[in-house]
């Protein structure tokens, strides 16, 4: 998690996807948190590693969470 690349956001997202599909979601989250901006691809990645590993819940909370603070689509 610290290497120059830690401002590109293709890195921290492939990260991001990297950890959700191995399960290690403390990790997931870590590098998400780390991260300066949240695309669409950065909120994908976690909200569907936390439903993929059982975390429901949580996974609807960050969908709300996406929706109030995420990316805004285009119009």
């Amino acid at each position: 998690m610290k290497t120059p690349f830690n401002d590109d956001n293709a890195v921290s997202n492939s990260l991001v996807d990297s950890y959700a599909k191995c399960g290690n979601i403390l990790y997931t989250r870590k590098v998400f948190d780390l991260m300066k901006e949240h695309d669409v691809i950065s909120w994908n990645s976690l909200i569907s590693g936390y439903a993929v590993h059982g975390l429901g819940i949580d996974a609807l909370s960050l969908f709300r969470k996406m929706i109030d603070e995420g990316p805004k689509p285009m119009e």
